[in-house]
């Protein structure tokens, strides 16, 4: 089986291949307050995690499923950066996956979109973001 592999396939986009052998993958995709998106596994009875790193926190899926980090007071703080990270099941029937992953930020879902200095803290976020993307590659 191959080693892990991404690649970025849209300015939004990523392809991510992965099997049981590789563990936890950090993939590099960055994520930051009020981001959502899609996920989807077209590989027969795979079942796979999906992790954002910081805080640690694991989703269990299969198929197409979605992911949202929107920012609450018992959630998402705005100045969030994290990376999402996958692993392959063991309890589903398929060794490796490939994973399509699309990812956006939706600022419309800031509580405080009148606030300066709020704002400020998720343009830091948006310039990590952007610096994270141009390292994935793209080819």
């Amino acid at each position: 089986m191959p080693p892990a592999s991404i690649k970025q396939i849209a300015n939004n986009a990523w392809r991510v291949v992965l099997s049981y052998k590789d563990g936890w993958f950090d993939t590099r995709i960055p994520v930051i307050a009020n981001c959502g998106g899609m996920i989807r596994c077209d590989t027969a009875g795979a079942k796979y995690l999906a992790k954002l790193h910081p805080p640690d926190k694991v989703f269990f899926l299969e198929g197409y499923q979605t992911i949202h980090t929107y920012e609450t007071q018992d959630s998402f703080a705005p100045d969030y950066q994290g990376t999402i990270w996958f692993k392959v099941d063991t309890e589903g029937q398929a060794k490796a996956i490939t994973l399509s992953v699309q990812l956006d930020v939706y600022d419309n879902q800031c509580p405080f979109p009148n606030d300066a200095f709020h704002q400020q803290i998720h343009q830091r976020a948006h310039t990590w973001l952007e610096a994270m993307r141009g390292r994935i590659a793209r080819d």
